[in-house]
């Protein structure tokens, strides 16, 4: 009987070994799968790559000799020999363009000229829109512009008004309205002399010197430069603005014949803000 029982003993032996060795497996497998189970996530995630930022809204540009009235062009310089304007050398009409006119009348030498640019940013992270913001904050610390919003990014178009940031409620004054063609000040009248001078600050009236503007694209500014020389005193308006990943600029110049006349910063920034008006239309459509 006890020789029996040794045998049955021996005989389990090595299958008890087996079931135990089978179920330390079992339980070292089961450890494994739910390790990777807990950093599949993980790696899965690690392995991902964010979302490239939108493209701009515009994809090509208007032609710039046409995109200003001929009415209009009549009224900001006249005495021009024609009225198609001269294109700008460009090598790619969809990414920059641009065109300029000039006439003279009997009381002064006048300059126009429209320029687009379509940005494009080569960082995925980085929007069209935001690059364009970025270049748009850089012309206008370059012009002095004061109270300037943060670099942040814009955002998509619309997002990052000029009025949002508190620098300008968008609200145009009387200085900020885009001339109308029965207009006083849309009329060709330099300021008359002044014994003192032009203003100390070479910005002109009150209300006209260099900065941001509402209600005219994304962003916008004004830049206004007086200048006197040997040969006379002359006015140049620079405004430009952003529509999406698009920057317009619109340069306007008036030089007076007679040297004693300082030509008026309000008239001439509401001549550039009616272009302005026009070209917005544009982008819009």
């Amino acid at each position: 009987m006890l020789q029996t029982r040794g045998v049955r003993r021996a005989v389990a032996a090595p299958f008890l070994a087996a079931a135990v060795l089978a179920a330390s497996l079992t339980a070292c497998t089961s450890g494994a799968e739910d390790d990777a189970g807990t950093d599949d996530p993980a790696g899965a995630g690690a392995g991902r790559s964010a979302a490239p930022a939108p493209p701009g809204r515009h994809s090509t540009l208007p032609e710039p000799c046409g995109s200003v009235a001929p009415s209009l062009l009549k009224r900001l310089v006249p005495g021009a020999e024609d009225y198609d304007g001269e294109a700008r050398l460009t090598y790619d009409t969809d990414r920059r363009a641009g065109c300029k006119w000039s006439g003279r009348n009997s009381a002064a030498d006048h300059y126009l000229s429209v320029d687009f640019e379509r940005v494009v940013s080569y960082d995925t992270a980085v929007s069209d829109d935001d690059q364009a913001q970025q270049e748009f904050l850089a012309l206008a610390t370059g012009a002095g512009i004061p109270d300037l919003p943060s670099a942040a990014p814009a955002g998509r178009s619309g997002e990052a008004k000029a009025g949002d940031d508190g620098t300008d409620d968008g609200t145009p004054d009387a200085e900020d309205s885009p001339a109308d063609e029965d207009s006083p000040a849309d009329e060709d009248s330099p300021a008359a002399p002044s014994a003192s001078g032009p203003a100390a600050d070479g910005t002109g009236a009150p209300g006209t010197s260099s900065r941001l503007l509402g209600g005219i694209g994304d962003a916008a500014f004004v830049h206004d430069r007086l200048t006197a020389r040997g040969t006379g005193t002359h006015r140049d308006v620079t405004l430009v603005f952003r529509t999406s990943n698009v920057l317009v600029t619109v340069e306007y110049s008036q030089w007076p014949l007679d040297r004693s006349v300082v030509p008026a910063g309000g008239a001439l920034q509401l001549r550039a803000r009616s272009v302005a008006a026009e070209l917005v239309e544009q982008f819009d459509d």
